[in-house]
């Protein structure tokens, strides 16, 4: 049977329901794929969220590399849609990256978590494509 690996966009969210979103579907690890961990909303801040993960009882792993390059940021402020071609190639020079992330995700229930609530917005989409070619069945957590 495969894996589970869950993606979640915090926008529009509190930091008390999206933890407990976290704790209904069983995540143990939380894997931060924003480029730069930083956030306006209370709580989502890289060290904010990562004392509260610990409270939680949830590992949280920032993986600055897995998000938007970025030339692809710019672009999709520009744009308004991320150039998913360009993202898909980036992520090419990142397959061990990939492979270590789908292995900790294989032995921990884990979640990729980045800003857009909409899943087919954001890059993590992309990046949970990518997981699913290394076996891993994936959640988006609406």
């Amino acid at each position: 049977m495969a894996k589970i690996l869950y993606t979640i966009g915090y926008e529009g969210r509190d930091l008390d329901g999206f933890m407990e979103e976290l704790h209904d579907h069983g995540v143990a690890r939380l894997h931060e794929v924003r480029r730069r961990a930083s956030s306006r909303r209370p709580g989502f801040a890289k060290g904010a969220l990562s004392r509260r993960c610990e409270q939680e009882g949830i590992a949280y792993q920032h993986e600055p590399e897995l998000g938007t390059p970025d030339h692809l940021r710019r672009l999709y402020k520009a744009t308004g849609s991320l150039d998913v071609d360009a993202y898909r190639e980036y992520l090419t020079d990142l397959a061990a990256e990939l492979d270590r992330e789908s292995a900790v995700a294989i032995e921990t229930p884990t979640c990729l978590m980045c800003l857009e609530k909409d899943f087919r917005m954001c890059h993590r989409q992309v990046v949970a494509e990518q997981m699913e070619k290394r076996g891993l069945e994936v959640e988006h957590i609406a």
